[in-house]
């Protein structure tokens, strides 16, 4: 498989309706409370002021988005794959806000197989897979395995991290874990910059509409 390349840069508004027709070519429906049809809403709106009801919703599709429209530019050779197909489907998934998702989040959690499938593509260690234990890779003509985790809270971290053990070691792969402690670390999913850093978001939002 030739390695990704990306396509010329895309405004926030614009990747988004992209992921939304390469998930409908993958013959996958979005239902209008999605979170990506939820997010693309937002950002047709333009600036959203941080008083905005939606301004949370503005900053998360920040990553979401980018995350996923960098996946499929990526992975796009894998459209016919039925593996593929499946951990977008299960990425379609979750709320808006990764907060409401603290339990289970089905959607979030594909999204880091995907987007860490998409970090190999696009470093050349060719070809890619989405098998167990959850990506594989290869680097140097060996072939190796990634297990991922998306942990909700800290007191998760040893019993994942023996889960994604165990996976890497039935593959029979040398291999790594690759842990998101994102939410774990910040439950309420809270922004951690400064106020004064949060202005610039005004600035950025404005850049990129233009």
């Amino acid at each position: 498989m030739a390695e990704g390349t990306g396509p010329k840069p895309r405004t926030r508004a614009e990747n988004a309706a992209n992921v939304i027709d390469q998930v409908r070519a993958l013959g996958l429906k979005l239902n209008d409370s999605s979170r990506l049809i939820r997010m693309k809403r937002v950002l047709d709106r333009g600036y959203i002021a941080p008083e905005d009801p939606d301004f949370p919703i503005a900053l998360e599709s920040m990553r979401d988005q980018q995350h996923v429209g960098f996946a499929f530019d990526q992975m796009r050779a894998h459209g016919d794959h039925p593996r593929f197909r499946e951990v977008v489907r299960r990425l379609l998934k979750d709320s808006a806000l990764p907060q409401m998702d603290r339990e289970e989040s089905p959607g979030r959690d594909a999204q880091l197989e995907v987007y860490l499938a998409a970090l190999c593509q696009s470093a050349g260690m060719v070809p890619v897979d989405l098998e167990e234990p959850d990506i594989t890779c290869h680097a140097e003509g060996v072939k190796f395995g990634i297990a991922a985790k998306r942990l909700k809270s800290l007191d998760q971290v040893r019993k994942h991290v023996k889960k994604a053990a165990d996976q890497v070691s039935k593959s029979g792969l040398p291999g790594i874990v690759v842990l998101d402690l994102s939410l774990a670390w910040n439950r309420e999913n809270l922004p951690i910059t400064s106020g004064i850093m949060s202005q610039l978001y005004e600035m950025t939002a404005d850049r990129v509409s233009t």
